[in-house]
């Protein structure tokens, strides 16, 4: 027999830049169809009044991500607009939009307060069509096998490239990354890697803690979860549906230690000037002891570009952050030519890098030399994965027309 109390289903939109001082909502909140949360970065977070929307946005408003649930009318008026924006909808779910507790995200959650008629609820998404949404697949599915063994589950995978460990609310998330738009060139806008949001797998929870991960799909502007059903005839009400938007670091996904001293690369695409590189930046974390890493920038055909090797970096922390490779001569780069930009790690063996999965030909992986980098073979390992890697250059002397840029698209 159900008890009438209320499940949740919980999932999180993460953006990147750390929420701080929250909430801040607009001092004319009741004469405005918003309340306005201020985070790291000049980002903005607009929690809209009169429905049950928000609009997430980021780089001082170039991308705006907008999160509306169902097809729903508001048909009550929001409460607790200081810490809490509750409405509604007309199917009778409360929506609750709120940062996360850790200030790294912002959930738009859902509470249910008895069993409801369907399992699926959706996600209207606005400001989609500049971005692109790549799912983050179980570990086993990613390595082409046609079910999990002991050594390659949904979570981790040892293969003859190394190991990866996917954390369980990324397995079945969604990276999202803002199109043709990557790295940084000085006195511009800072885009890092290009990601703007990680979407991550829902977790619904009843009243009595029981949990399950829900289903998350996307297509065409539209979020998609479905709720085990069987959960939700068993389970005590209220019951919460909890979708994270991700505001945190870009620096997170798919943690890889690969074996020996071993390069990780992505591609830069056309870099906005022609100018020059003045240090690159990677995701990364040790394991101890320290682990070293050395920037390298090759050209389209795999050859080191002249200057191309660049400084080292002692990777001694065992939090996931950039840490930063600076040049002490800058090589040069030309506008409209691609290029890799990526690191070789020492055979210490102890450093993680992080990176999302993104399409073919993003980047990849393979065996090289930290001591003396050489060039690398086009035939990279992981060519889906989206280390999460990006350069840092200024406008100035163009580089050999020969070369070609990839990485961070």
């Amino acid at each position: 027999m159900k008890i009438a109390a209320t499940t949740a289903i919980v999932g999180t939109i993460l953006s990147t830049g750390v929420l701080t001082n929250l909430p801040t909502p607009n001092p004319n909140y009741a004469d405005t169809p918003a309340a306005l949360v201020t985070y790291a970065a000049n980002n903005e977070v607009d929690v809209m009044k009169n429905e049950p929307k928000v609009v997430l946005k980021k780089w001082n408003g170039e991308v705006q991500l907008g999160v509306k649930v169902g097809n729903g009318n508001t048909i009550s008026a929001p409460v607790g607009i200081t810490a809490t924006i509750k409405n509604t909808i007309a199917s009778g779910e409360d929506v609750v939009m709120e940062p996360t507790a850790d200030g790294q995200g912002f959930n738009v959650d859902i509470t249910l307060a008895s069993e409801p008629v369907t399992n699926v609820f959706t996600y209207q998404l606005t400001g989609w069509e500049n971005l692109d949404f790549f799912y983050q697949a179980p570990l086993w599915q990613e390595a082409g096998l046609k079910a999990p063994t002991a050594n390659c589950t949904d979570t981790d995978c040892t293969t003859s490239d190394g190991t990866s460990h996917r954390p369980s609310n990324v397995v079945g998330s969604y990276a999202v990354y803002y199109k043709n738009h990557a790295n940084h060139l000085v006195g511009s806008t800072n885009y890092e890697t290009g990601k703007a949001y990680h979407i991550y797998r829902p977790q619904v929870t009843d009243a009595k803690g029981n949990q399950v991960w829900a289903d998350l799909s996307y297509a065409n502007g539209i979020l998609t979860i479905t709720v085990p059903q069987s959960f939700l005839d068993s389970a005590v009400y209220p019951v919460v549906v909890d979708p994270t938007f991700g505001s945190g670091s870009a620096c997170n996904g798919t943690q890889s230690n690969m074996k020996g001293s071993n390069l990780a690369t992505t591609i830069f695409v056309s870099p906005a000037s022609s100018g020059t590189v003045t240090k690159i930046s990677t995701c990364t974390h040790t394991s101890f002891p320290a682990g070293i890493m050395k920037a390298v920038l090759w050209d389209s055909s795999g050859v080191i570009v002249t200057n191309g090797i660049g400084g080292t970096v002692s990777v001694n922390s065992g939090t996931n952050q950039f840490w930063d490779m600076t040049y002490s001569t800058s090589p040069s780069v030309t506008s409209g030519i691609n290029y890799f930009v990526g690191s070789v790690q020492d055979t210490n063996n102890s450093d993680f890098i992080y990176y999302d999965t993104g399409s073919a030909a993003t980047g990849g992986d393979q065996a090289n030399n930290e001591a003396s980098p050489t060039n690398l073979s086009l035939a990279l390992s992981n060519n889906t994965h989206k280390y999460l890697t990006f350069a840092t250059y200024t406008t100035g002397a163009a580089a050999p027309t020969n070369a070609i840029f990839f990485g961070g698209d």
